[in-house]
């Protein structure tokens, strides 16, 4: 019953989508927001993850450097646990 409700309303949603010109709904739901387009929305993230990646790869560094120190860390514990 739930989804035949369900079908029934995606169907409504692509029907007005549609009748206004648009592909699909999320199409129509983008253009009433500031992206307007799926193409702008891509264009947007692709720009976005270019200018991010020196920002990812500084704190992939940092993590990394972290993890190694960590693992000393519990390694001498370890090995101080095994001699003492």
């Amino acid at each position: 019953m739930v989804l035949v409700i369900i079908k029934f309303f995606l169907g409504f949603l692509l029907q007005k989508a549609a009748l206004l010109g648009y592909d699909s709904h999320a199409a129509f739901v983008l253009d009433m927001r500031m992206a307007k387009t799926p193409q702008r929305v891509d264009t947007f993230l692709t720009e976005l993850s270019t200018k991010l990646a020196p920002l990812q790869q500084e704190e992939m560094k940092l993590f990394l450097d972290y993890k190694k120190e960590e693992v000393s860390l519990l390694a001498f514990r370890l090995l101080m646990s095994y001699i003492l």
